[in-house]
């Protein structure tokens, strides 16, 4: 599908999602939650610190109940060097924080890096604004239950 045929409406949620994707993870960053902390080192946003602090007190919401059952997948070179999709595997032992958090992950690599020519992506729009949907609803629940909500809403 080409740009000038994506609706209005899903070019505003995904103009909002990456924003707040992106809000987010200045929130994971400026809280703490760095790969690498050395002087010098690039500054990027470590998830796996931040699951690992949360995972013990995250209560999964509706939001993310929604997101596991939706399953979206990742892309993966499939039979041929082709692009294909694949569900996301989890370790049997993989926190709900862990499951959820990578399902955000995944859902902003899909939209960021493209190919999602099919029925479950871009030529699907509706579920694409859901998915989108979910994951701006989890953001903020995480930014608001995990101390970050002031760096993620840029409200103090």
């Amino acid at each position: 599908m080409r740009r000038n045929d994506v609706a209005d409406d899903l070019k505003d949620i995904a103009f909002e999602f990456l924003y707040f994707f992106a809000r987010f993870e200045f929130a994971l960053k400026v809280n703490g939650y760095l790969k690498k902390s050395d002087a010098g080192q690039p500054a990027e946003a470590s998830w796996k610190l931040f699951r690992e602090q949360w995972e013990g007190n995250y209560q999964i919401t509706d939001a993310a109940a929604s997101l596991i059952a939706a399953n979206p997948k990742k892309q993966i070179v499939g039979a041929g060097g082709t692009l294909d999709f694949s569900p996301v595997a989890f370790a049997d032992d993989s926190s709900t924080l862990a499951r959820v958090t990578t399902l955000c992950q995944t859902v902003r690599n899909n939209l960021f890096h493209g190919g999602k020519s099919s029925p479950d992506g871009w030529d699907g729009p509706e579920r694409t604004k859901m998915l989108l949907s979910l994951v701006l609803v989890i953001l903020g629940e995480l930014a608001a239950t995990c101390d970050l909500n002031h760096d993620y809403t840029g409200y103090y």
